[in-house]
């Protein structure tokens, strides 16, 4: 089992106790960021490490305004 393949995704969420909603995933390669994304993990295509932090910055704040009544 390995990326693209979106069992490894579902795999890891249940390892860790987490819904892909829970999750951001970043990668280089654009197959393993639309598998995570079509499981619902918010994904950043890392372009350059200027850009995968900004936008991962932008991801921890949109995961920290989830309501808290929609998380496990």
């Amino acid at each position: 089992m390995r990326k693209p393949n979106i069992d490894i995704y579902q795999y890891v969420c249940e390892k860790m106790k987490v819904t892909p909603m829970e999750c951001v995933f970043l990668d280089d390669l654009e197959p393993n960021v639309v598998a995570a994304r079509k499981l619902g993990f918010i994904t950043i295509k890392v372009i350059s490490t200027s850009q995968a932090v900004a936008d991962l910055k932008l991801a921890v704040k949109e995961l920290l305004d989830i309501p808290a009544e929609t998380r496990e």
